[in-house]
């Protein structure tokens, strides 16, 4: 809308032919994409792009698993990183992390206790 309340019209200067051309494209493109992949390497374009979209910086890094569970501080350093920019508390996290790691009969005893 314009000061005087008209409305706006506003002119497309793309070709809607070569703009419906373009979607087919695109809907053909990511199905044979996935199918040329490799089960190992979606896993790692998605976690890639889950560490994107979440991250709050443009650092990606990923997490080790094993010295997760094996190292307090680096434990407490990926939850700092993970919870940066956010109203999450790096201790939630960092506890999180350490269940996790624990098997379910591990959890069930520390539950019970």
């Amino acid at each position: 809308m314009t000061e005087q309340g008209k409305p706006v019209t506003v002119i497309s200067m793309k070709n809607p032919h070569a703009v419906s051309l373009g979607h087919l494209g695109g809907l053909k493109g990511g199905p044979a994409r996935a199918l040329a992949l490799s089960s190992k390497r979606r896993t790692e374009i998605a976690r890639r792009a889950s560490l994107a979209r979440w991250s709050k910086s443009s650092a990606h890094f990923l997490v080790d698993v094993r010295r997760v569970a094996e190292d307090r501080m680096y434990r407490r350093d990926v939850a700092n990183k993970f919870t940066l920019g956010t109203d999450v508390d790096p201790g939630d996290l960092e506890h999180v992390l350490y269940n996790l790691t624990l098997s379910p009969l591990e959890r069930l005893a520390r539950a019970l206790s």
